[in-house]
């Protein structure tokens, strides 16, 4: 008896799913964009009943004070509310009739991909409920990742991708499959939009750091216990107090602590001309002359041309 090795790959299986690939009756882009839109008019009413009472809390709170922070949560609420409630209306719909009711009316069908080239398989409810959810974040992204339902080779975008799902049509009609340069051009964009979005989020969370950074050196109680007492807490804030330190210093208005405080808090959070400056104040109240001196050159090799340098060269 001969035994078949099992490493080597199996050509009748591979020709045999690339056959079920081609034969996958692709949803058009149309019924797709039909079938979005009724089911927009469908759960549209349905989510706004549900979430009528956070409505008309977020309309009492605007209404009386528009700036608090009981506002900015039940934005988020809201918000949330309206996520959770059309993910599990869509998912119940998807695991029980594997389309929504907009799909339904257009005869398309989700469904598992690719268990589906082989055989019938049902939908999870993990699935069901992953597929929503990665619907709102392709649309918290500007709507940009579903132009891979007109650019990828089998019209799945990048949610049913991550939830293994492919939207069918159940009409015979030929497929409608994208061109090839559709896809070519589409994907490149993608990946390019990916990209900027990246570092777009790379340069939030830097900058939220160093601004939760400075809020917490700076901000509530620290200012009042770690500051100059003698400049308003309230009234000025950030860069702005260490100019002001500086300059009453020089005016022989405040004390060598004021300077030191403000100082201190720029030298480890700011960057550039301002973290020069702090040098600089640093240098002005030191004691001992080689940390003046050593202050006076941290000044320069921070910021060469900045203000603090050409006032520390005197």
């Amino acid at each position: 008896m001969v035994l078949r090795d099992l490493s080597t790959p199996d050509e009748h299986s591979s020709k045999t799913s690339e056959r079920n690939l081609r034969a996958l009756p692709i949803a058009p882009v149309s019924d797709r964009f039909v079938a979005a839109v009724l089911d927009f008019l469908i759960f549209s009413p349905i989510v706004s009943f549900c979430v009528a009472t956070y409505l008309r809390d977020l309309k009492t709170v605007l209404i009386i004070n528009s700036d608090s922070d009981d506002a900015g949560i039940i934005w988020i609420f809201f918000a949330m509310c309206i996520v959770a409630l059309s993910s599990i209306f869509q998912a119940i719909f998807l695991y029980f009739w594997q389309a929504t009711p907009g799909q339904k009316f257009m005869q398309l069908s989700v469904v598992s991909f690719p268990q589906w080239m082989n055989r019938d398989e049902e939908l999870t409810f993990a699935q069901c409920l992953l597929r929503p959810i990665g619907w709102w974040g392709s649309l918290l992204m500007g709507g940009i990742p579903f132009l891979d339902i007109v650019g990828h080779p089998l019209r799945r975008a990048i949610h049913e991708r991550m939830s293994d799902t492919a939207v069918i049509s159940l009409k015979q009609q030929p497929v409608d499959r994208p061109l090839a340069v559709e896809t070519k051009y589409i994907s490149s964009t993608l990946w390019l939009f990916y990209g900027v979005v990246f570092a777009i989020g790379l340069t939030m969370m830097a900058k939220t750091y160093k601004a939760a950074l400075m809020q917490g050196m700076m901000g509530g109680q620290a200012v009042a216990t770690a500051t100059c007492s003698e400049i308003s807490a309230d009234k000025y804030r950030g860069n702005t107090r260490l100019d002001i330190a500086v300059s009453l210093y020089l005016a022989k208005e405040v004390d060598n602590e004021c300077v030191f405080n403000e100082a201190q808090k720029m030298i480890w959070t700011a960057q550039g001309e301002t973290k020069a400056l702090a040098e600089l104040g640093m240098a002005l109240v030191s004691e001992d002359a080689k940390d003046i001196e050593k202050y006076h050159e941290k000044t320069c090799s921070t910021s060469a041309k900045s203000e603090a340098c050409a006032i520390s060269k005197y």
